[in-house]
């Protein structure tokens, strides 16, 4: 399992790196339907997926293939229905966001399209280096009148979601490697070493931190802190970038691609099969869980936590532990 386990109502979705993706009852773990993508080819779900109100929308990618179609999906949300199928070249390996009635992703070629909600239509697509399939893609946010998307040659975009139309462009000179998050009129992403905060209204880089690793993965904004992953490490920082509030090592290697926010705590998984739950404000390590597999993906509703395993296992645990600060 890869992409981020995600409730409506009361089904838990759910999609596999083996191209299946399950709508899950989310008290019994029973499957309620689900889809084999695979019947189009060997495809995988690497992004997480849009919930609307009777839709859930994901994107398939062929990363492992050198040609072939993925697609993006938009399944009833009750039946598991195939409202329609977008053909999106080799795949759409990003999370997907929306804005307004179209929904947005990012293809294996560094492809951002967008996607009428309602017929499945093409709309528009942006392309930078078609020629580049070696890694997953990093997920575009929508903040304002714009939305933006950063490619591996470190091009940073801002384009009107209605048209497509470039507004302004910047070049960082870096890889972007992480996903883009957003604060007030600010980006957040990490660039190779650097983790940079850019002013969404002009591009203009605000702060600009040097690491002493490589970032990764899909950052998230916890007040006023920005958690995101270094090396080998879960990273605290103040929204200036000018300080790192805490850090926490993997033993191993961190194996969520986003820290997951609960409570009062953001919860990592590793290699080994251990969740952590450290608090938001100091890091203090507050509990730990052990289950069978590489641990993926952590989500959770109400008081449950739902956590996905590379090797296809989901678990649904409610830890006895003290979540207080």
């Amino acid at each position: 399992m890869v992409s981020t386990p995600e409730v409506a109502g009361d089904l838990l979705f759910i999609g596999s790196c083996a191209g299946t993706f399950y709508a899950l009852d989310r008290t019994t773990g029973k499957i309620r339907w689900s889809y084999d993508a695979g019947q189009e080819g060997r495809v995988e779900f690497h992004g997480n997926p849009l919930l609307t109100q009777d839709l859930i929308v994901i994107g398939t990618d062929i990363k492992d293939q050198p040609s072939g179609v993925g697609y993006v999906y938009a399944f009833q949300k009750a039946t598991g229905e195939v409202r329609w199928r977008a053909a999106a070249g080799r795949g759409v390996a990003s999370d997907i966001i929306r804005v307004g009635s179209a929904a947005y992703g990012v293809t294996l070629n560094d492809e951002l399209i967008s996607i009428d909600l309602n017929t499945g239509t093409l709309k528009w697509s942006f392309s930078t280096r078609p020629d580049r399939h070696d890694l997953l893609p990093a997920a575009p946010v929508a903040s304002g009148d714009h939305i933006f998307f950063g490619d591996r040659d470190g091009g940073l975009y801002a384009l009107n979601p209605e048209t497509g139309k470039l507004a302004w462009k910047r070049d960082l000179g870096t890889p972007i490697s992480t996903s883009l998050v957003t604060a007030g009129e600010y980006l957040y992403f990490g660039a190779a070493n650097h983790v940079l905060c850019v002013d969404a209204r002009t591009g203009r880089v605000k702060a600009d931190y040097l690491a002493d690793g490589w970032s990764f993965g899909r950052p998230v904004i916890a007040g006023d802190s920005l958690l995101i992953f270094i090396g080998e490490t879960l990273t605290s920082m103040d929204l200036s970038l000018k300080k790192t509030r805490w850090r926490q090592k993997a033993n191993g290697k961190w194996r969520t691609p986003r820290p997951h926010l609960w409570r009062q705590s953001v919860l990592v998984g590793n290699e080994f099969g251990n969740i952590f739950a450290f608090r938001i404000s100091d890091g203090r390590q507050l509990w730990t869980g052990t289950f069978e597999g590489i641990i993926r993906s952590v989500g959770s509703a109400d008081q449950v936590l739902y956590i996905g395993t590379r090797q296809g296992a989901v678990y649904a645990c409610v830890p006895e532990v003290e979540t207080r600060p």
